[in-house]
């Protein structure tokens, strides 16, 4: 068994610190540099040159590493949190204009709705005569041939003939044709007619219920139909992460 002495206390002194001995031999170390102060400076002298690092811990090493990864799981939370916050400001302004163009479809296929249509006929110098043509069986309604004048015409029974009260107009020996079989026999229409000498007669129909219901339709197909491309193009621009894609508002696509 070694023993430590004054020509070898240097050396047990450096393996103590080493952490090469064991307890006993610690033991013996500590006991001896107690007993004279001229050791005991060289203990401590030793104690503050030489640098013991001390063995890693597992437990230190986990604990780092789980604070790490919380530091990431922080971070992660945070950005998820700023990117539901983007996603829903950006899904507000989408909606809102979204709903602008729709708004904006409806009330110009309102407008277009109840805008009066207005037909402008070019004639002589001889006024313009409009006369309301009544509901006429299919017997009734055969081509028939009347004087132009320049006054309404006048109810005489089952036809329509215009006045010959004006002597100057009498001479010009105008003649209009009228087609009663392309006039519809729901309910009375305006015509509209002119000189037969300057060109063909203008005929005039209203438009009945059922085809101003087509119409409308057809409209609303057409804002649908667009209100769908722009839906698509958005969802391509955001697949490509791009911003969406608004479909500018033309009016005269409607």
């Amino acid at each position: 068994m070694r023993t430590i002495d004054q020509s070898n206390y240097e050396e047990w002194i450096f393996e103590y610190y080493e952490g090469t001995l064991t307890a006993e031999e610690e033991v013996q170390v500590l006991d001896f540099v107690q007993r004279d102060s001229i050791y005991m400076e060289e203990f401590e002298a030793f104690s503050k040159t030489y640098l013991r690092e001390p063995l890693p811990d597992k437990l230190s090493i986990e604990s780092s590493l789980l604070r790490k990864g919380s530091y990431f799981n922080i971070n992660y939370s945070i950005a998820s949190f700023l990117f539901i916050i983007v996603s829903g400001l950006f899904f507000i302004k989408t909606s809102e204009e979204q709903s602008e163009v729709i708004n904006a479809s409806k009330e110009l296929i309102v407008q277009e709705e109840y805008q009066e249509k207005e037909v402008v006929i070019k004639s002589s110098s001889i006024p313009k005569h409009k006369s309301i043509i009544p509901q006429l069986s299919r017997k009734e309604r055969t081509e028939q041939s009347y004087m132009h004048n320049q006054n309404l015409y006048t109810d005489t029974g089952n036809t329509f003939i215009p006045s010959i009260d004006n002597e100057a107009h009498k001479a010009n020996n105008d003649v209009i044709k009228i087609d009663y079989d392309s006039l519809p026999a729901e309910q009375p229409v305006i015509i509209k007619t002119e000189r037969a000498s300057v060109g063909t007669t203008k005929t005039i129909v209203k438009k009945t219920r059922q085809e101003k219901k087509e119409e409308r339709r057809k409209q609303k197909q057409i804002a649908r139909f667009k209100e769908k491309q722009r839906r698509n193009k958005e969802a391509q621009q955001l697949m490509k992460g791009n911003m969406p894609y608004v479909v500018p508002l033309d009016p005269n696509t409607f």
